[in-house]
């Protein structure tokens, strides 16, 4: 999906960690491939509220006009 989008001239983000498949494969085509972000699992409120207050800051901006998500965190 991003890379197709980005091909079609749109500006495509990702927010994911730095070790998953998604981060490295969006950076290696060419995507803006977000560091610092963790999105762990189960409770874990500080490393959540990390990931919140720096997506908030980002989503005002950059005024993104599609945020398409993908799992619970």
């Amino acid at each position: 999906v991003c890379t197709g989008l980005a091909a079609r001239g749109h500006e495509v983000s990702i927010a994911a960690p730095e070790e998953s498949g998604l981060w490295t494969r969006g950076r290696d085509a060419g995507i803006d491939a977000l560091p610092g972000y963790r999105f762990d699992r189960g409770f874990r409120p500080v490393s959540i509220a990390r990931d919140v207050l720096r997506m908030r800051r980002l989503l005002r901006e950059r005024r993104y006009d599609i945020v398409h998500t993908h799992g619970s965190q």
